[in-house]
């Protein structure tokens, strides 16, 4: 059975990592028998895209920090949340910079994303319409 699982992260340099880890395990245990190679594409833009929410969770918001997934149809939806109350900025980076492409990533590769606003904090979150 697919259903909501949500991890509380430490507001740290391994944030990201303990999150891509909770989502393969999530993965592997929501979809027993999945193509190796078709659910290896699919878990590259899943990993990324989580990734770069938590890193701006860490970076830009205040903790404490959690992420949750949930089936959506054929796919997955991944939301992450902090309490700080700055909401996410797109920016357009340098050429050679090496951080603000996160949210460019995320706007390009997911099938949506978007903001809620809470009490305390928000949610970022995206949703990618087929993971195999």
């Amino acid at each position: 059975m697919h259903r909501l699982s949500t991890w509380n992260l430490d507001h740290g340099p391994a944030a990201a990592t303990r999150a891509r880890e909770r989502l393969v395990e999530y993965v592997l245990a929501t979809r027993p028998g999945a193509d190796a190679v078709a659910l290896r594409e699919d878990l590259y833009a899943l990993l990324l895209l989580t990734s770069e929410l938590v890193t701006n969770a860490v970076r830009h918001g205040v903790g404490p920090v959690s992420m949750s997934a949930e089936p959506w149809g054929n796919g997955l939806r991944v939301s992450v949340r902090d309490a700080g109350p700055a909401m996410p900025q797109e920016r357009t980076p340098e050429l050679l910079a090496e951080s603000g492409r996160g949210l460019f990533l995320v706007e390009s590769m997911s099938s949506a994303w978007g903001v809620e606003s809470e009490a305390v904090g928000k949610t970022v979150w995206f949703r990618l319409d087929r993971i195999v």
